[in-house]
């Protein structure tokens, strides 16, 4: 999804807002950022600059990644979700 987006949103950008770790399992917490300049899954570029949330779980065994799991709201994306900080 994000791969297919880079010339819909050439300026995006994630910010790490939190780590957390316990064991074998982290959680990351982002923020991902852009402006939408370019048609995206159908829908036409609006110029709106776009933030919303997400979080990553991982989880290692022998110094690899045995489990992945990226968590978003995509509504919250298609509706440009930019909360007020």
């Amino acid at each position: 999804m994000l791969s297919q987006g880079k010339d819909a949103f050439p300026d995006r950008k994630w910010t790490i807002e939190r780590i957390m770790t316990k064991d074998n399992a982290a959680m990351v917490e982002w923020t991902w950022t852009a402006t939408h300049t370019g048609e995206y899954r159908g829908f036409p570029a609006t110029g709106n600059r776009i933030e919303f949330p997400g979080v990553d779980i991982l989880e290692f065994e022998s110094g690899k990644v045995k489990y992945y799991k990226y968590v978003f709201n995509m509504k919250l994306f298609e509706s440009g979700y930019n909360p007020q900080r």
